[in-house]
């Protein structure tokens, strides 16, 4: 039965995508800037000479945070001199992706199979690699057709019943599948899949200590603060209202961060400070980072830096829809707070069970009297003994790498 829908759910797939497309076109001057600079990406022309001087490539592909997954992953790669090709498909990856050691990158190109012949036609790659589910069943299908080997990495199953067939559809299509989780591995055994599957860990986690060493210099004033310190990490508006009501006595007794999830979110959370009379300081004023208690973040790439120098750090996204990363966060040893929509991180999940000396890694919250209550008791944890408990689980990059060749 499952295989059944999934091939219904491939036919309508066929079907609605061209439309949802045209439409697109159609209604463009009322799309968002992001949606709009995402269609002008996929405009220009697409140069296949650059593709042809690359034959026999690896090809990975990444929607966008999920590069993250396979930044480790590409450095071994290179290392055994493997040339590196990365597609993705939000513009917002441009940025993530500045600093890996691939290749080429280029945006996806829609769905479209004669498109995508003629990319493999030209770059002939060794085998197709996924970080995460992005899935695009018409390209997927295309290079399982051409013999390509298509693996995927980082895998996650959160479904519903009506995405399962879905997933179903495109998991059919690779050769293996590594997992995060051990549910995950058992969930997707229960599914009968003709692809290998693997438990093999979670390799962003490589990446995030990989970033650890390259703390900015100008941070190291943050010392002085002896980790007396909360950060407000990717936060939204509905973690903003939480957050606010209980900002001043959070302030008496601590030095604060505060990260919004998106730069532009910057002016109404000044105009939100001015109104509750909070002195504050932007980190791109200067370097006069201790001149108040209260610093906004209002660059991007510096959150996972600011950890080290919390002793506890309440994660955005958590009172929207879905709280953002903790992993950054534990890393450093630092435990999380986090709103009631956690669950669809498996850390966040995993560590909310896991104690150190008697304190959770991960603490869930459902209101503001709530989260102060567990910012007030947050003092004398043990943060070197949780990053030691993290840093176990490190070394899930290479064994993925491994399993490619197998």
């Amino acid at each position: 039965m499952l295989a059944f829908l999934s091939l219904v759910y491939f036919y309508l797939y066929k079907s609605i995508y061209p439309l949802l497309r045209t439409s697109l076109t159609l209604f463009y001057s009322f799309l968002s800037k992001k949606t709009k600079a995402s269609l002008q990406l996929r405009s220009s022309p697409f140069n296949y000479s650059q593709l042809s001087q690359l034959k026999n490539a690896i090809w990975i592909h990444a929607s966008s945070g999920e590069i993250e997954y396979a930044k480790e992953i590409i450095r071994i790669l290179k290392s055994k001199n493997e040339k590196i090709v990365v597609s993705y498909f939000s513009i917002s990856a441009e940025k993530l992706l500045k600093k890996t050691s691939a290749d080429y990158l280029f945006p996806l190109p829609w769905e479209n199979k004669q498109t995508y012949r003629e990319i493999i036609s030209c770059l002939q790659p060794k085998m197709f690699l996924l970080s995460r589910t992005d899935f695009w069943p018409i390209l997927l299908g295309t290079l399982q057709m051409s013999g390509v080997p298509l693996h995927l990495f980082a895998y996650s199953h959160n479904h519903t019943l009506l995405s399962l067939p879905w997933k179903f559809l495109n998991l059919s299509f690779f050769n293996s599948i590594n997992t995060i989780t051990e549910l995950d591995y058992n969930q997707l055994k229960n599914m009968h899949l003709k692809a290998k599957i693997n438990h093999l860990g979670d390799p962003r986690l490589d990446q995030i200590f990989f970033k650890q060493k390259e703390l900015p210099a100008a941070f190291e004033i943050f010392e002085k603060l002896s980790r007396n310190a909360v950060i407000f990490a990717s936060t939204w508006d509905e973690d903003d209202d939480v957050v606010f009501p209980i900002l001043k006595q959070v302030l008496k007794s601590n030095y604060v961060f505060y990260a919004p999830h998106e730069i532009n979110h910057i002016p109404k959370l000044e105009r939100k400070l001015k109104e509750i009379n909070v002195d504050y300081h932007c980190l791109s004023r200067g370097e006069n980072y201790l001149k108040c208690n209260f610093l906004l973040i209002d660059q991007v790439g510096f959150i996972s830096s600011l950890y080290a120098y919390c002793k506890v750090a309440f994660i955005g996204g958590s009172f929207k829809s879905k709280v953002h990363n903790v992993y950054e966060s534990l890393a450093w040893g630092t435990p999380c707070v986090v709103g009631p929509f956690y669950k669809n991180n498996p850390e966040a999940v995993m560590f909310k069970n896991v104690r150190i000396d008697e304190k959770y890694a991960v603490q869930s919250v459902s209101n503001s009297s709530e989260l102060l209550s567990v910012l007030s008791n947050s003092n004398n944890f043990n943060f070197q003994q949780l990053r030691q408990y993290v840093m176990k689980n490190q070394g899930a990059s290479a064994k993925i790498v491994e399993s490619f060749y197998k």
